[in-house]
């Protein structure tokens, strides 16, 4: 998270992984289902999340149905690499300016905000049972890669690899073993 915004860090949470609440008739009212609908009354309230993010990514999340689930959130999606957002981020901090809400900044800029003291424990974010169970995470709990573990939260459990060749000095099924 990147600002003392608790809002923010609710409404990635929500983008990111499309959370649905889902009350069944007969249950008694959970104590996160009153703060789950107090964030997003805030939310509405407010009425925008800025989120600092990659280009790609930033979009693709942008449109991934968050609009449709929270009509009442308008999602301004701030796109650059992640250094223009550390950079941007600092200056606005030296400002006294606290305009990103959440941040999907890359593999880097999230640490390098980390040691500038610029995040906020994302922890008091959670809020959806199925967000706080670390057993429904990858290896059974929340990954984080600063040394608290609790400002820069791991979110994706699959690695991906790319592999490319010079199909000018390596034929392709040579590459692939199939020669």
């Amino acid at each position: 998270m990147i600002t003392k915004n608790l809002l923010g860090a609710c409404a990635i949470l929500m983008a990111m992984a499309i959370c649905h609440v889902r009350l069944h008739a007969g249950e008694s009212r959970a104590a996160w289902q009153d703060e789950w609908e107090k964030t997003i009354r805030a939310a509405e309230q407010e009425g925008q999340l800025n989120l600092y993010s990659l280009s790609e990514i930033g979009e693709a999340i942008a449109n991934s149905g968050f609009a449709k689930r929270f009509p009442k959130i308008k999602m301004s999606v701030v796109s650059a690499r992640g250094g223009e957002h550390v950079s941007r981020i600092m200056a606005e901090r030296r400002a006294g300016k606290f305009l990103a809400d959440v941040g999907n900044l890359g593999n880097t800029s999230p640490y390098t905000l980390y040691q500038a003291k610029a995040l906020d424990p994302i922890g008091s974010a959670f809020i959806l049972p199925e967000v706080k169970d670390e057993s429904k995470w990858w290896q059974g709990k929340q990954h984080f890669i600063d040394p608290e573990g609790k400002y820069i939260l791991v979110y994706v459990g699959a690695p991906l690899f790319l592999v490319g060749y010079n199909t000018k000095l390596v034929s392709p099924a040579e590459f692939m073993g199939s020669a």
